[in-house]
Parts: structure tokens; sequence; C-alpha cells
């Protein structure tokens, strides 16, 4: 029986520590809001594991489809955050540090296991959030949803949110920021994460091409050697240079064994045409071997 008391004693104790009851007035929407995530977040990583284990807590084989019901709970979390758009109204936090970004203002606040970000852009209100210390009780008012990428991945990891807030309280005084400001600044931010996003997958097609045209033109070179399977390239001397939009030179440096067994290292460049279907390469020896 002392048993079972001391379990709930320290079950109420996690919970009062999940739920931040020492931060102020409780927001029933903000609470109802940490569990959903927090439920579904739990939900998430023991599929996780079972997925990784290949068995469940008590033995049993996971299922065929355990990554899938994984799948569905990573796009319940995405669709509460992105097509919902939980507003948070006069929700609480305490401020962990104030730091700059540009010419904006981050005020870094937690409240039970979530952390919010609070972008800050306003000249005046800058001035007020400047005045924070850690530990300052605060409450705002703001939209979770749909900001940036980072509100998604962080909800998937560590319940991080960022957020432009339309107001927060606190002994300062109140910081208020326009929607209006606050949509066009979504609006940039979303158009500088969707470039990024090309950019990083276009730099993974390159590099994609650029290993095709390695493969093709080391196999190109090996069936002219005489012992092919002597054949070993550096890769640290490995270089590219961009001649236009699909074509590419390719140095290396090869070294193979030669008519009188030794192996002397042969620079080389390997023009490759990229077209749709295929790679058409050329390569010639630079010094060295002839």
């Amino acid at each position: 029986m002392r048993i079972q008391r001391s379990a709930v004693a320290l079950l109420l104790t996690f919970l009062v520590f999940i739920l931040g009851c020492d931060q102020g007035p409780k927001n029933p929407d903000q609470i109802a809001f940490i569990k959903k995530i927090q439920g579904l977040k739990s939900e998430k990583d023991r599929l996780d594991v079972i997925a990784f284990r290949g068995t469940d807590s008590s033995g049993r084989i996971a299922p065929a489809d355990i990554k899938s019901q994984g799948d569905v709970i990573e796009k319940e979390i995405v669709r509460f955050l992105k097509v919902a758009g939980p507003d948070a109204i006069q929700w609480n936090a305490r401020v962990g540090s104030v730091s700059r970004n540009g010419s904006e203002i981050i005020v870094h606040s937690t409240y039970g296991s979530q952390y919010y970000d609070l972008m800050i852009f306003d000249a005046q209100s800058i001035k007020i959030a400047e005045q924070f210390v850690e530990d300052d009780k605060i409450n705002f008012t703001g939209n979770l949803g749909p900001e940036t990428s980072i509100t998604l991945f962080g909800a998937l990891s560590s319940q991080e949110f960022t957020l432009y807030p339309s107001s927060v309280t606190s002994k300062y005084g109140e910081i208020k920021q326009s929607s209006a400001e606050i949509s066009k600044r979504l609006l940039l931010n979303q158009a500088r994460a969707t470039q990024r996003q090309k950019q990083t997958q276009k730099q993974a097609e390159e590099e994609e091409i650029k290993d095709r045209i390695v493969d093709i033109c080391k196999n190109t070179l090996r069936s002219n050697l005489k012992y092919p399977e002597s054949a070993s390239f550096s890769w640290f001397k490995r270089d590219f240079i961009r001649r236009s939009e699909n074509r590419w030179t390719y140095y290396d440096v090869l070294e193979a064994k030669n008519d009188f067994g030794g192996e002397l290292p042969s620079r080389f460049e390997c023009d490759a045409t990229v077209l749709k279907d295929e790679i058409e390469v050329s390569v010639r020896i630079l010094d060295g071997r002839e």
C-alpha cells in the first residue's frame, strides 16, 4: 500500500512539472494543447522504438504496417499544427533568455514541457522585450500553426514553437504587433524557406550527377587498362568544373599497374555531357601514362 502511495505521489509530481502548475494561472486550452502534443509524440516515439527493435515491450513481433502507423501519427501532428493552426490566447510562459536575430528580438520562453520562441519586430515592443530577464512571467497571444517548418519539426522532436505573437503582457508593459505585418513576415519567411528547400534539392541533384559522372569515368578508364583490377583513385584530389548547364569536367588521379609492374600516379580529366537519359564521357590522361 505504501508503495502504491509513493507511486501516486511520484506521478502527481511529474504532472505538476509537465503542466507547469507553478507558472501562473492555468489556461485550460494551453494544458489541453500540451497534453495533445505530448500524447501524439509519445505514441510516435513508442511506434518508432517498436519499428527499430522489431518487437514490442511484450516481445510480440512488430506488425508489418508499423512504419505506416508511425507515419499516420506524424501526419496527425502536422495536421494538428498546420491545418488546425492552434491559437494561443493569453497563454502562460516564463522567460528563459532574450537574444537578437538581425533586426528582431527573440524571447526564449517555456511552459511545462514546451518551448516558445517569441519573435519581436516592432520597434517599441523591442524596447520592452529587452528588459525581460530570466524567470519573468509573461502571457502571449499568437498562432502556433503555419509559421515555419521549425514549428513542425520542433513538435516532432522537443516541442519547440517559433511564432510572431500579436501581444505579450508582462510587468514591463504590453507588447503589440500588427497582424498585417505578422502575415507579411510569415509569407516572407515561407518564401525564404521554399527557396532554401529548392537550393538544397538542386545541390542534392548536382551531387547525384557528380557521383554518376565519377562512376562512368572510372569504369571507362578501367576498361582501357591492361590491369583494370589494379586501378585505384584518390579522393582528396577529386575536383569538378561546371562548363555549362549540362557539361562538367571531372579531374582526379589514377594509380594502376603498368607493363613494367610499377604503379605511377597519373592525373586525368573526364569531360561529361549530361543528356536526358544518359551521360556521355571523354577521358584523357594529362601526365604520366600515355
